[in-house]
Order: structure tokens, then sequence, then C-alpha cells
């Protein structure tokens, strides 16, 4: 990947609302993990799978520009980058669900915060 112009605000907020993100199924009931988790598909639909958060990090929409890769990249930890922007777009949002419904309907956990 050829070297982009990185900005820190946005990879510390970037990070924060990834795992805020994946710590949705323990904190809200599962029905605002799936409204979360849709409304992060709904921007992908309109961002060309680009998150506007790394939009605003790399001033792109380039697909293979993705928070994940440029975390590893950071990590120094070599992936395959259009597995991962598969994995981050599609996958990672399906397990967060079945986490909250397993955590929540199945195991009967309540979530720490409830409305």
């Amino acid at each position: 990947m050829k070297k982009i112009k990185e900005n820190m605000f946005f990879f510390w907020l970037h990070l924060g609302i990834v795992l805020f993100l994946w710590a949705s199924p323990f904190l809200f009931s599962w029905k605002i993990t799936i409204a979360l988790m849709i409304l992060l598909g709904i921007q992908f639909l309109f961002t060309n799978n680009t998150c506007i958060i790394t939009m605003a990090e790399f001033g792109t929409t380039h697909p293979r520009i993705s928070f994940y890769n440029d975390l590893f990249r950071r990590l120094k930890i070599k992936v395959n980058e259009k597995r991962m922007d598969f994995t981050s777009t599609y996958i990672f949002p399906i397990i967060t669900i079945l986490i909250a419904l397993i955590w929540q309907i199945v195991l009967k956990i309540n979530p720490l915060f409830s409305f």
C-alpha cells in the first residue's frame, strides 16, 4: 500500500467507535446492537464500502484503505487486505449480532444498560 496521509485524531476516534461497536452486545439491548450494525451497513452502501471516518482520516474512498488494514499495518502484522475488508464489512457485523443474541437471549444475561 502506498504511503497515505495520516490523521491521529481520526485514528483514535475510529478505534473508540470500533471498540464501542464490539462492546455493544454487552452494553445495550440486542435490538440496539442490530440497529447499529444496520446503520453501519447503510453507511457502507453509500460510501463504496468505505467508512466515513476512514475517508476523513485518509482523504480517500479507496476500499482497500480501511481501519483494520491500517491497524494491522501499525502493529506490523501482514494481512490480506481484500479478505480483511470483506471480513470487517460483512463478517464482523454478523458476529457482533450473533454475540448479542446468544449473550442476551440464549444465556439470558442482561446488558449493562437497559432502557
